[in-house]
């Protein structure tokens, strides 16, 4: 099975594994305290909320965004983690790639980038707004197809051995 397959398996699973009854309290627990503020702030519920982010096609990748904020959650009382939970109990059902692409999210972190350059369609180099340090190349296929010169995005860039990819969940942010 290829390394992408892999990836896609892995994070079908873990996304299972959410559902579990253990984990549904904490992850809506996260995912309230998302859209929570925004809620109060624009006077709307939830519900409301979610079918106007869905109307304008935001809804996948905000829920992209709130499921890997869960995923790399360090979770009272005792620091617990899905993934951590995930691949002790199940974790011999990945292989090799799949893990280690759990694990990379899991020690993600989500931050501001600006496109600094752009090859659509197959990479784009980027400049962390928030954290600094050097321009990253970031490959990536669909993800760039889209993108111009000095956008922002809310992205979790994973690394393996000086390669960068995106996680699944990428927000654009307006320069205003």
């Amino acid at each position: 099975m290829g390394k992408r397959n892999d990836t896609d398996k892995a994070i079908r699973n873990i996304m299972n594994w959410a559902d579990r009854p253990e984990w549904l309290d904490d992850r809506n627990s996260v995912f309230d305290a998302h859209l929570a503020p925004v809620c109060e702030h624009i006077d709307i519920g939830q519900d409301e909320l979610l079918q106007e982010l869905t109307d304008h096609g935001y809804d996948g990748m905000l829920f992209g965004i709130m499921f890997e904020d869960f995923l790399s959650r360090r979770l009272p009382p005792d620091d617990r983690n899905i993934i951590d939970d995930y691949l002790k109990r199940r974790g011999w059902r990945e292989s090799v790639s799949g893990r280690r692409y759990l694990q990379q999210l899991r020690d993600s972190v989500l931050s501001l980038y600006e496109v600094i350059a752009v090859s659509p369609g197959k990479h784009c180099d980027l400049r962390d707004i928030v954290r600094g340090g050097d321009v990253i190349r970031v490959h990536e296929h669909m993800g760039t197809q889209n993108m111009a010169k000095w956008d922002r995005i809310a992205a979790r860039v994973l690394g393996t051995h000086g390669t960068y990819q995106f996680s699944g969940g990428i927000l654009p942010i307006p320069q205003e």
